[in-house]
């Protein structure tokens, strides 16, 4: 299901497993108190300030931790072209995309991410939410992805790229939204004889 993205803080208020500090000293786990739930295995911290239960994290994927734990977190790149099921490689690392606001956030010790900033402009385009089982997580879309893909396409390999490109042509598209995202981007000219090579 596809929705209009949320706030972190929302998506954590949702699944109850990923907690911030303020929620734990608005129930009195502060200092002593919450090094003794970690000690006891009650809760892992993943980041200063972030925290989970411990016996519930197993219940999230890597994608709903990582956005959780990174402000505006949003999928991107391969996180987002395995999740529509646009390439049969399976990420090593969750990709994910924050704003540029001059300071990049701290990454968690789990899972591990890949870490891409962007300005507002392009950060924005193509931002979408969709819902996974123990929250709704913000990605890019399928279009913003296909572009993405080819943007990275000497780091990712054409082998990936073509493949990519294949499976959104064989699948859910709108030509016209990808066309628009890649003359943003500043990759409709090489982009379009490759999409228009494998129609």
């Amino acid at each position: 299901m596809v929705k209009k993205p949320g706030s972190n803080a929302q998506l954590r208020k949702k699944n109850n497993v990923i907690l911030r500090m303020n929620s734990l000293h608005s129930r009195g786990i502060t200092g002593d108190a919450l090094q003794a739930r970690i000690n006891a295995g009650k809760l892992m911290k993943l980041k200063p300030g972030y925290y989970a239960r411990a016996d519930r994290i197993t219940d999230m994927s890597d994608n709903e931790i990582a956005a959780a734990v990174m402000p505006n977190g949003t999928l991107y790149l391969l996180s987002a072209a395995a999740f529509y099921d646009l390439t049969t490689v399976i990420p090593d690392m969750v990709y994910i995309a924050v704003p540029n606001t001059g300071r990049a956030p701290q990454l968690p010790t789990y899972p591990p991410i890949n870490l891409t900033t962007f300005k507002p402009s392009l950060f924005n385009l193509g931002r979408t939410m969709i819902r996974l089982p123990n929250s709704d997580v913000p990605i890019y879309s399928r279009e913003r992805t296909v572009c993405d893909i080819f943007k990275h396409r000497k780091e990712i390999g054409m082998d990936v790229v073509l493949e990519v490109i294949r499976n959104y042509l064989h699948g859910e598209k709108d030509i016209q939204t990808l066309y628009r995202y890649a003359k943003q981007m500043r990759l409709l000219s090489m982009l379009k004889p490759y999409v228009e090579a494998l129609v």
